[in-house]
């Protein structure tokens, strides 16, 4: 095994490890009391397991790296391994779930990572999913029993319009589990690059009117996008780019992708301007989720937004509303930074990020104020909520930390307010709680506020029940 030096361990640092030989994950949280040799100890624990690295983003002069456990080359699902590094110290907070002592009947013929659409056992597993509309299917390590079993996971969009992942044995492709997954809102050469005018609403059809505009670096193609954006129609019928101007009309499908490009485009600009941050890599954006339906899907998973046009009772055009679409996109920030979770306390801090950034973003704190249908608005998170009105609902928690990440704004200002909130994000795990966020969120405070910042960051935290 590779030695560890003492540098890599540090002040800040919380860990989940697996402990025993059998295959479940259990945890166990070293802290900033923790003791040198422990410390050196959970190292070696994470070190002396395969990994693979999923992703990395830089964020706040920091670098993030994520990796995922593999063993007899599959990636074992849930498990995860998070590095927060500063020019002064090369991991300044470390966290992992890991399996620590692996085993698993591994099959003489090696299944593949990812399955081809054109291959026997796709077919088969379409067959078996009748209804489901499939998007991928990748073969992983399961958990289940504290054994590690094979499985397919099978993801895409059921008949009710929800994103699922299906997980299969690999066996005898036998139901083992589903589970509805992502966010649910309820160098190229210069002729290839252009900028085009288009119509669009800039501020959603009930604050602005149909304006001219211009999308900026667009890639000539058969589908709208750029560098960091790709946006396409579940219908098929797509935004061709060449040189002409995007001047749809509001009925025309079109206009939709047309509009969400624009809107993910400037959200895009004012990240990389005031948060130091971008989409990972290219985002996807798929309308008309569950075309010929229409559907009030909206919803985030690994690096794609899916939207549908809207029922027309509950929703109405979906894609033409900048909160919706913003709250969407920062999902796939927030992915990157902490892989929060879309369910419990981790899903809930996963929601009150997006809506406080998206609010903070466009100035207001409403949510769904273009498309809902049955108010001015679906949220509003400058409406207080206390922490002990704390009931274990996705939205009703997440509103606990929006609405006060909001008022916040109002007391030190939004730049200080943001600052704090990404300063915190940092330390997020996938695992987390409301507790541990509290706790980190004051670690934070003392970091990046100044004293009359910290004051009334205090006196807030008072009068909102927080400590």
């Amino acid at each position: 095994m590779k030695k560890i030096s003492q540098s890599l361990v540090l002040s800040s640092f919380f860990l989940l490890v697996a402990c025993s030989p059998s295959n479940d994950f259990e945890t166990l949280h070293v802290s900033s009391d923790t003791s040198e040799q422990e410390k050196l100890l959970a190292l070696q624990k994470i070190y002396s397991v395969e990994t693979v690295q999923t992703d990395h983003v830089d964020v706040q002069n920091s670098k993030i790296e994520w990796k995922r456990q593999i063993y007899g080359g599959l990636p074992i699902l849930n498990s995860w391994i998070k590095t927060v590094s500063t020019e002064q110290n090369k991991n300044d907070l470390v966290g992992a779930k890991i399996v620590l002592t692996p085993s698993g009947k591994i099959s003489k013929s090696p299944l593949q990572d990812q399955i081809s659409a054109e291959s026997e056992i796709y077919k088969k597993i379409a067959t078996r999913l009748k209804g489901f509309k499939i998007e991928s299917v990748r073969t992983y390590w399961l958990e289940r029993n504290k054994k590690l079993i094979s499985v397919y996971e099978v993801l895409g969009i059921s008949k009710n319009h929800q994103l699922m992942a299906v997980h299969l044995d690999t066996k005898g492709l036998r139901k083992v589990n589903q589970t509805p997954v992502g966010s649910h809102f309820s160098q190229l050469s210069e002729n290839e690059i252009v900028d085009l005018k288009a119509f669009v609403f800039p501020d959603g059809p009930r604050r602005s009117p149909l304006t001219e505009v211009e999308l900026t670096q667009v890639l000539k193609g058969i589908t709208l996008n750029s560098k960091k954006i790709n946006v396409y129609s579940s219908s098929g019928e797509n935004v061709s780019i060449g040189s002409n101007p995007l001047h749809f009309d509001v009925g025309d499908p079109r206009f939709n992708q047309v509009q969400a490009f624009f809107i993910l485009q400037k959200a895009n600009d004012w990240f990389e301007k005031n948060l130091g941050w971008t989409w990972a890599g290219q985002l996807a954006v798929e309308t008309e989720i569950g075309y010929p339906d229409q559907t009030n899907a909206m919803f985030y998973y690994q690096n794609k937004i899916r939207l549908g046009k809207g029922d027309g009772v509950l929703y109405k055009n979906i894609p033409q509303d900048p909160s919706i679409v913003v709250h969407e996109g920062v999902h796939s920030i927030v992915d990157r930074i902490a892989r929060l979770p879309f369910q419990g306390e981790g899903g809930s801090l996963n929601e009150a990020y997006s809506d406080f950034i998206a609010a903070a973003y466009l100035d207001r704190p409403q949510i769904g104020d273009a498309a809902y249908l049955k108010g001015q608005f679906k949220r509003d998170i400058s409406i207080p909520k206390s922490w002990s009105e704390r009931s274990g609902g996705l939205y009703g928690d997440s509103l606990i930390v929006s609405s006060f990440f909001w008022e916040l704004t109002q007391e030190i200002g939004k730049d200080s307010t943001l600052k704090l909130a990404i300063h915190t994000l940092r330390k997020l795990f996938p695992d987390e709680t409301l507790d541990r966020f509290k706790e980190k969120l004051l670690a934070s405070s003392r970091q990046t506020l100044n004293k009359e910042e910290l004051t009334k960051f205090e006196s807030l935290l008072k009068t909102r029940g927080w400590n």
